[in-house]
């Protein structure tokens, strides 16, 4: 006669696979918050609204003003929460790949701009004070990546500074983009003496003479 014999499930295998399932979904979703969390912190920054021009402008400087003011302070916004972060050490990737990734599309889309129709003399000094920021914040956006790939944090360190600068410069930006278009211009906050000579080759401040041309500081 035979006879059937009924093997017990194991139970034990059966748990190893249920606990690793359990752990596996955790680790999904606390990367799917993480990753949401990185899109909201770089879609979430205080842009600002450009001031309405209250000086008439042509339709050359009204569509330069009109597409670049907008873009120009989102970009000087984002660069300071990525500076910020830089000086806090945070060590958040993804929030700070997101923030980058949105910066350079940003810098990307001006300079374009840039190359296929220049920059109106009004607003010449913003212009200025972009490209400044502009080689700064990519200077220091490159070295930071490659700090972030090797652990070395102190390079980190060093790009952060860089990146500091190319912030502020592109924080001047935004200030001349707004006095271009004030009815009574005030001077700016970082402007420093027409008869001050750069510590090195030519000046990227122009200073207007009695004339209200703009000339170069010697």
């Amino acid at each position: 006669m035979t006879i059937l014999r009924l093997h017990r499930p194991n139970l034990a295998g059966f748990r190893r696979v249920h606990i690793a399932a359990i752990v596996a979904a955790a680790i999904l979703l606390a990367a799917a918050l993480i990753a949401g969390a990185a899109w909201r912190s770089a879609g979430d920054v205080d842009v600002g609204t450009p001031p309405p021009a209250a000086v008439s402008l042509s339709a050359d400087e009204r569509s330069y003003y009109d597409d670049i003011a907008p873009r120009l302070r989102e970009i000087a916004a984002q660069a300071r929460v990525l500076a910020d972060l830089g000086a806090q050490r945070s060590r958040d990737l993804l929030t700070v790949q997101r923030g980058q990734t949105r910066l350079g599309t940003l810098l990307d889309e001006i300079d374009e701009h840039h190359a296929a129709h220049g920059v109106p003399d009004r607003f010449r000094d913003a212009g200025l004070a972009y490209r400044e920021g502009a080689a700064r914040a990519r200077e220091g956006m490159a070295e930071a990546q490659a700090g972030f790939r090797r652990f070395d944090w102190d390079r980190v360190g060093r790009a952060t500074a860089v990146f500091e600068t190319g912030t502020q410069a592109l924080e001047r930006a935004v200030e001349a983009m707004d006095r271009a278009v004030e009815a009574a211009p005030r001077p700016s906050s970082s402007a420093r003496s027409c008869t001050e000579s750069p510590t090195r080759g030519r000046s990227s401040n122009a200073c207007p003479d009695t004339a209200g041309a703009v000339r170069w500081v010697s």
